[in-house]
This record gives structure tokens, C-alpha cells and sequence, in this order.
């Protein structure tokens, strides 16, 4: 027997603005507003998943993007790139900070949010007679919270989830 969902997506929303300086430099700014919030499950008949459209509202708030970004042109040929950006955490603070029941799918208890997640680029770009060539290096830096399980809720209060702070930072070349 197959079944099949219907998933929402979050919905996004970007504002951006760029300057032109002089002849040679532009400078840009992006925001990005996306409504994890608003995400919802339901089955091929439109059916809502409650329990699972409840746990995504209660889980998750809206998350927020920034993004900077300048590009010079050294030359006609070769234009010298850099930029940044930073993703705010969009889980609900009761979330992290351990007080709300999660549910995991599956058989491992154990889940994983991303507090806050940081990019810092730069690079170069080549014009050819008919094409571009790009050359760039990306460093992520993005901080996690891993909890062992969900917290336990009983009369008496909660117990909260033994939980570890991970932080990763990738470095990448791209052509």
C-alpha cells in the first residue's frame, strides 16, 4: 500500500539593494525572512496531520538571513569578490533551552538543531573573450546543539535532555 503526503514548505520572503560606486565597485545587502513556522503535512486528500502541524508550530519560528556582499573590478578582465552571511537559529527558545516535548521519527531518539550558521567568501572572477571563470573559498562556521533525547516532563517539573554544543567550520575552494 503507498501513501502519499502533501508537505508546505516555508514560505520566504527577500528584500535586497545594491549600489553601483563609480565605475567599478557595487556593494549589496539581502534579507531574507523564511516562515518555518508555517510549514504543515498533510495526506494526498488534504487531510491535516494535527499532531504533526502542532509540533511545527510549536518547534520552529521564523528565521532570518542576512547577507553582504562587494565586488571590485581591479580590471576590464578581473573583478575581486567578497561577501558574508549569517542564519539565525529558527527553533523556539522553549526548544532549545530544553522545556518541549520532541518527537523524533524512527528509533533514535537523539536530534540535532543549528543555533546559528556563518559564511565568509572571497574570490576572483576572470572574463574571457566568450566566458567567466570563478575562483573562490567559502568558510562555514555554524554552531549546533545535539541533544541525547527529549526532555522528560513529569508532575514534579522537567528533566532536561543531557545536550552537547557542537561547532563545525567547513573551508572549500570552488572553481
Amino acid at each position: 500500500s503507498e501513501t502519499y503526503y502533501k508537505l508546505r514548505t516555508p514560505w520566504k520572503f527577500i528584500a535586497s539593494a545594491a549600489a553601483v560606486l563609480g565605475k567599478q565597485a557595487i556593494v549589496s545587502f539581502d534579507y531574507q525572512y523564511t516562515g518555518y513556522n508555517n510549514m504543515s503535512l498533510s495526506d494526498s486528500r488534504g487531510f491535516e496531520y494535527t499532531d504533526s502541524n502542532n509540533d511545527i508550530d510549536k518547534y520552529y519560528c521564523p528565521g532570518n538571513t542576512y547577507r553582504v556582499g562587494l565586488e571590485y573590478r581591479a580590471t576590464p578582465k578581473l573583478s575581486l569578490r567578497a561577501g558574508y552571511s549569517y542564519e539565525d537559529c529558527a527553533v523556539n527558545e522553549d526548544v532549545l533551552n530544553n522545556r518541549v516535548d520532541i518527537f523524533t521519527s524512527g528509533t533514535i531518539p537523539s536530534y540535532n538543531f543549528v543555533k546559528k550558521t556563518q559564511y565568509v567568501t572571497c574570490g576572483l572572477g576572470y572574463k574571457f573573450s566568450g566566458a567567466y571563470i570563478d575562483f573562490a573559498y567559502v568558510y562555514r562556521n555554524r554552531d549546533n546543539e545535539f541533544h541525547a533525547f527529549s526532555p522528560v516532563n513529569y508532575s514534579g517539573g522537567v528533566e532536561p535532555s543531557p545536550t552537547a554544543s557542537v561547532s563545525d567550520n567547513n573551508h572549500q575552494l570552488v572553481v
